[in-house]
């Protein structure tokens, strides 16, 4: 069931241009998010972002939920599909 939750999700473009126009995260969830999609252990994004484990699991959480995802893989996955990612390192890059 989860996986047919992703596939639509991935798939559905109206989906992918809501994440993109609507989603604003917060700065420390943009970062965290960005350096998930880099490939950075956890150990690496916390010493990064100087957040406790606690706080990381907090975010990973909220992005799941709010992606509709089960798993970080899945999370990292609809990021870049979506086109998340692309829109996210524009707006870092322009700012």
């Amino acid at each position: 069931m989860a996986d047919e939750k992703f596939d639509f999700i991935i798939q559905g473009d109206f989906m992918s241009q809501f994440l993109i126009q609507h989603f604003s995260l917060k700065k420390k969830q943009e970062q965290l998010l960005m350096r998930l999609t880099q490939g950075l252990s956890k150990q690496e994004i916390l010493s990064d972002l100087n957040i406790s484990e606690s706080t990381y699991q907090y975010y990973v959480t909220q992005l799941r939920q709010l992606f509709r995802v089960d798993t970080t893989a899945q999370l990292i996955a609809i990021a870049f599909r979506s086109g998340y990612i692309s829109s996210l390192e524009d707006r870092l890059l322009s700012s």
